[in-house]
C-alpha cells in the first residue's frame, strides 16, 4: 500500500477546490501552484484548512488510505467502481467501436476490471437499474462512480475526512451511492491499494 509522506501538500487535491479561491486564475497556473511547494502553507491558509486536513496522522485503513492519495487516484478508483457496478453490462459490449468508446470514458483497465470483478461478484452486487443504450451505460458508469466516491467519503474516519473531500470535485457531485453498495466500494479499494 502507497503511503503519503506527512508534509502539507496541495498537489493531490482536486483543483475545483483552488479554482474556488483564486476564480481569476486559469486552470493551467492553478495546476501549476499546485506544484508549487512554497506556496503550499499559504495556499493552505486561504483554503482555511490546517495542514493536518491535508495530511492527517497514519490512515487506519482502506477507507482513511485512499483519502490520502492524489485526486487522480481517487477519481480512478471511482471509475473502477461504476465499471463493477455496471460489469456484467459491460460484458455484453463486443462491438469494436462500442468498446473504444466505452475505453475512452472510463479506461481500459477499469473496463476490464469491471467486468471480471462483477463475474466474481455477480450474487453480490447491488441492483441497479439496467441501461438501455450505449450512451445510458457511459453515463450510469460515470454517475455510480462519483456516487460510490462521495458514500466513501462519508465513511472515511472523521481525521481524514477533510483530506477525502478535497480529492473530489468542489462542485456537481451527485448524492451518495446506499450502503448496499459499501462491500463493493471496500473491495476495490482494498485491490487497486494493494497493486501499489
Amino acid at each position: 500500500m502507497m503511503l503519503p509522506d506527512h508534509s502539507p501538500s496541495l498537489e493531490g487535491l482536486h483543483p475545483s477546490h483552488l479554482q474556488r479561491v483564486v476564480p481569476m486564475l486559469q486552470k493551467q497556473t492553478i495546476l501549476r501552484l499546485q506544484g508549487c511547494c512554497r506556496l503550499t502553507e499559504r495556499l493552505a491558509q486561504h483554503l482555511r484548512l490546517p495542514s493536518t486536513s491535508l495530511n492527517p496522522t497514519m490512515p487506519q485503513g482502506a477507507f482513511d488510505a485512499l483519502a490520502m492519495q492524489s485526486h487522480h487516484r481517487v477519481a480512478r478508483a471511482g471509475r473502477h467502481m461504476g465499471a463493477l457496478v455496471f460489469g456484467l453490462h459491460l460484458a455484453r459490449q463486443i462491438d469494436a467501436t462500442d468498446v473504444a468508446v466505452l475505453d475512452q470514458d472510463i479506461g481500459r483497465d477499469a473496463r476490464l476490471y469491471g467486468i471480471r470483478q462483477a463475474a466474481r461478484m455477480k450474487d453480490r452486487l447491488p441492483q441497479v437499474p439496467s441501461p438501455e443504450t450505449l450512451a445510458d451505460l457511459r453515463t450510469a458508469t460515470a454517475e455510480y462512480g462519483w456516487r460510490c466516491l462521495v458514500r466513501w467519503r462519508n465513511r472515511v474516519s472523521e481525521p481524514f475526512r477533510a483530506a477525502a473531500t478535497l480529492r473530489l470535485p468542489a462542485k456537481g457531485l451527485p448524492i451518495a451511492a446506499s450502503g448496499a453498495f459499501d462491500a463493493l466500494i471496500a473491495y476495490t479499494i482494498d485491490i487497486l491499494l494493494s497493486d501499489d
